[in-house]
């Protein structure tokens, strides 16, 4: 029992400091604080809630996101390239359609 009661305090303890730290928008923050509290060892289990909970630790994702970031980093790349290319296409196509008009002469005879 006194393991829960020394994580209830914890968790009020850090909730306290957020509505402190952030009092008008402290309720944007609660995931970070979730967060921390189950992914940080414990002394005496030596292992986080969340690997007790599910027997992996959340370290072992890493490798999944980062080959999600890597995909997204290309795409936003390809994105980028096709918006620079449809950018050039358009100035030659605007040059192109002013140098074909013919010159007009402002002076008269």
């Amino acid at each position: 029992m006194g393991l829960v009661k020394r994580a209830n305090r914890t968790a009020t303890e850090a909730i306290r400091t957020l509505i402190f730290t952030h009092a008008e928008d402290w309720s944007k923050y609660l995931a970070i604080v979730e967060y921390a509290t189950n992914h940080t060892a414990h002394l005496r289990q030596g292992i986080t809630p969340f690997e007790h909970n599910y027997g992996y630790s959340v370290s072992q994702l890493d490798g999944l996101a980062n080959e999600q970031a890597s995909i997204d980093s290309h795409i936003a790349e390809q994105k980028l390239n096709t918006h620079i290319k449809d950018d050039a296409k358009a100035a030659a196509q605007e040059i192109t359609a002013n140098t074909a008009k013919p010159c007009e002469s402002s002076s008269q005879t």
